[in-house]
């Protein structure tokens, strides 16, 4: 935020506007990189009554809407949970058959939520996945169908000229695999372009970037192509050469 804003390395001191209100740089945090909620450089702290009041235009700056409490690591949060209701209960003077005025959202319990929600999108995926993957093996090997009945006379010509069958399938399966991979490349650019493309752009965060899922869909996408290939390359390999110089 201090190069964005122009401003010297030690900015303690200067002032800056926020919704045209002055503020005085009291001090500057390390450098934290990005997160879920954007950059955590481009963020200014402020006290919150000051916020409230003077930004917002608040005529309760001491009231707050939310409140974040982060426990130990062997707290039990079911129980804290319980403890805080009955504390807000009592400080919001609520009768017993009163319903609480207040939410108190457990992140355990989100976080598990989101767990279980993640575990089906990634089964939906995989899904999806599996199911592009069957197409695009259906495809390459109509497509390699084709290229034998097309090069019938090429093939008959090779083994004429004494092309061993063994010849014919690695060629057939080489290219079959060359399809299949370079098809996986172009979806691989495009996808980690549109992903960072976003990232950056709209959700002003950065993606992380793995390169195991890369070689992970390259090795897969050699597969597909050798297994759209054999039926194909077989197919070729045994093509008797005296019928294969008649076609036309």
């Amino acid at each position: 935020l201090v190069n964005k804003l122009e401003m010297p390395a030690n900015p303690v001191g200067q002032i800056i506007r926020v919704q045209n209100i002055p503020l005085t740089v009291i001090g500057v945090t390390k450098a934290k990189g990005d997160s879920a909620m954007g950059s955590m450089d481009d963020m200014v702290l402020i006290p919150i009554t000051t916020l409230k009041k003077r930004v917002q235009g608040s005529r309760f700056p001491n009231a707050v809407q939310m409140i974040v409490i982060k426990l130990y690591p062997d707290a039990d949060s079911t129980v804290f949970v319980e403890q805080l209701t009955s504390i807000l209960r009592l400080r919001h003077r609520l009768k017993k058959d009163d319903e609480n005025d207040f939410q108190i959202m457990d992140m355990k319990q989100i976080m598990e939520a989101m767990t279980t929600v993640t575990g089906y999108m990634k089964l939906l995926l995989i899904a999806i996945a599996a199911v592009s993957l069957l197409v695009g093996a259906i495809g390459i090997m109509n497509m390699m169908l084709v290229s034998v009945a097309e090069r019938t006379r090429e093939i008959g010509i090779r083994k004429a000229i004494g092309a061993r069958e063994k010849q014919i399938i690695i060629q057939f399966l080489a290219e079959s695999v060359l399809i299949s991979f370079i098809g996986s490349m172009i979806g691989l650019v495009i996808g980690i372009g549109l992903s960072q493309g976003v990232g950056r752009l709209i959700l002003h965060y950065r993606v992380p970037f793995s390169l195991w899922p890369v070689l992970l869909s390259l090795t897969v996408a050699v597969v597909v192509g050798l297994a759209s290939g054999v039926v194909p390359a077989f197919k070729a390999a045994k093509l008797n050469p005296i019928d294969s110089l008649k076609y036309e």
